[in-house]
This record gives C-alpha cells, structure tokens and sequence, in this order.
C-alpha cells in the first residue's frame, strides 16, 4: 500500500488533518479518519472515510464527502432501500401496521380481532412488498422487499450442517455467565407478563413451577444454541404481548408455533420470505406487543406500589431504567476525565 494517494487524489473530506470537531474535546476518540491509500496489487484507492464509533451525541459525523446531511445513522434490513433511522419512508411503513392494528381491533369481528398480529404484519409486508423508493436526482426505483434471499436459499436444510471440534475458550466464560444471569432475569420477567396476559396466578406455588419450568428451559435450550456455535436464548417477551392481543394462552397453541418454527427453520424457502418482511415493518409490530408487556408489568405492580417500601423500591428501578433508555448518551462526556 502507498501513502501518495492523497496527492494522486485529493481528499474533499473536511475531517482531513484531524479538523473534525469529533477530534477535539471530550468527544475526541470517537471518531477516526482514514486517508486515501493507494494499493498497487489490485490498482484500487481505499481510505478517504471518517470511522465513528458512536454517533450519540453529535449533531451529524462529517462525511468524508462534501455533503454533511449524508452524516447519518443508515439503517439496513429493508431490502435494497438504504435510509437514515427515522426516515419518513421506515416511519410510514411502520405506522401501517400500527394502523391497521386499530383499524381492526375498532372495526372487525372478534375472530379477526384475534388474528390481528398476523394481519396487521402480512398487511405491512404487502405495502413494503408493493412500494419503492426512488432516490433525489435518480430514477431508479429500489425495493423495501427483494426476493434474493429466497432464490439463494436451498429448499431444505436442517441446523446442523457442518461439524465442528468441542473445546473451551476461557476468556469468553465470565461474559457467558453474564449473558445466561441476564436472560435468566428477563425470563421471570416474561413468565409474570404471560402468566398476567393467560389471567393465571402471578404469585405462589403454581407460578413458581411455571418460572422454575421457564428458567430449565432456557438452560437446556441455550446448551443446545452453545452446541450450535450460538450465543445464550431466551423467552420471546413479544409473546406476553400476542397473548394479549390475540386473546389466546392455550398451550395448544404453543405447541403447534413451536412445531411450525421447527419446520420453517428446515424448509428454508419459508424461512427466507419470513427474514424478507423489513425491518420497518417488523418495527411497527414490535413497537405495539413491547407496549403491552409493559402494561402487563404496570398491572402485576398495581397492587404492590399501594405499600411505601415497595414504591420506593420501583422507583429507584424506573429511575435508571427508563433514564438510561431515554437518554442513553448519558455518559458520552460526563464519565470522561483529563
């Protein structure tokens, strides 16, 4: 590699020479330029790129371009369609699953109402499905929804498909036993807002089989995800909120998801038109079912919070939890010495 691409091409970047304001202050660090650099074996120039590791707190990274307002967060996962987060065109898709959820929970039959999670999602994949976007200046008309991954995907396959030898990594034990404590947490959690949402005991010994059950669970199925060179899982917390949408806790029900997941995750062709929904889409839905787990947990607390000590004790919880959610650059300057 050569260091003379910057004369052979002369960079428009104004964070050249370190004069991005990211460089400076107590935000020094987070960003790092990279200048052109020549590479004789493959007759190509790299560099010219400002890296960030973090655009919290910044007003917009500069490019390494002329056009600042290009200085965004992108967001993929929606097809071929490439936007800063929160773009009017994610927000639209989004809200039609939102939508569409009112729209039936207000005007339709209680059978639709209970299938309004499917609707509601397939409704929003077939906006995205139906929709382009054509870029400022261009005529080009690029696709929220691509088929390329289900052409690619073979029509069968199964989770284990190639083999690999049994060791231990020590450095990765301590962050391991992390992972499974906070998904053992989360678990409770989730069993409580089931239990709420199926209206069954959320306290006792019933409840605490359910949790016992929850938490065995979530060991023998991490075991397995380690086997399968996967991180720790655990409970979906959306489900709390299918459970009170749909209106529907038989295990029966359970069972026949948990048969269908098994064979979606073999026939791989379903599999990709289920990973093609967008993320927009799939934002519109989430943002609604995480909505209802937290009712779930409001209701669990309602008649707890009547005592000092316990309303006390939720306060300082929701204190740093929702804090540090709606604010999560908290500690972008505050936690920076020297």
């Amino acid at each position: 590699m050569g260091d003379f691409a910057g004369d052979l091409y002369p960079t428009k970047s104004p964070c050249a020479g370190g004069n991005c304001i990211p460089f400076s202050g107590a935000l020094s660090g987070v960003c790092e330029y990279k200048p052109a650099t020549y590479d004789i074996g493959t007759n190509m120039t790299h560099g010219d790129i400002t890296i960030c590791e973090s655009f919290m707190d910044l007003p917009g990274v500069f490019p390494a371009n002329d056009d600042v307002s290009a200085s965004t967060v992108k967001c993929g996962g929606n097809g071929e369609v490439v936007l800063p987060f929160g773009s009017p065109e994610y927000v639209g898709l989004g809200f039609a699953v939102f939508g569409s959820l009112l729209v039936i929970e207000i005007f339709s039959s209680p059978f639709l109402r209970n299938c309004e999670v499917a609707l509601a999602l397939f409704f929003g994949f077939f906006v995205a499905a139906v929709s382009t976007y054509s870029p400022a200046g261009s005529d080009e008309n690029l696709r929220f929804v691509t088929d390329d991954g289900i052409k690619n995907a073979p029509a069968i396959t199964f989770l284990w498909v190639h083999t690999f030898p049994l060791s231990v990594y020590g450095p990765a034990f301590l962050p391991l036993i992390i992972s499974y404590v906070i998904t053992a947490i989360e678990t409770i959690g989730d069993v409580a807002a089931s239990a709420e949402a199926s209206r069954v005991e959320t306290e006792g010994d019933e409840f605490d089989g359910r949790v016992q059950g929850g938490l065995t669970a979530d060991g023998v199925c991490s075991l397995l995800a380690c086997l399968g060179t996967s991180m720790p899982n655990t409970t979906f917390s959306q489900n709390s909120g299918v459970i009170s949408l749909t209106r529907c806790a038989n295990r029966r029900a359970g069972y026949f998801c948990a048969f269908f997941l098994f064979l979606f995750g073999i026939l791989a062709k379903i599999s990709a038109i289920i990973a093609a929904i967008p993320d927009c889409v799939l934002g519109g839905m989430t943002t609604f079912l995480f909505v209802n787990i937290a009712i779930s947990g409001l209701k669990i607390l309602g008649p707890c919070i009547d005592d000092r000590r316990n309303r006390f004790i939720v306060a300082a919880s929701l204190a740093l939890g929702i804090g540090v959610a709606l604010v999560p650059h908290w500690a972008t300057n505050a936690l920076i010495t020297g």
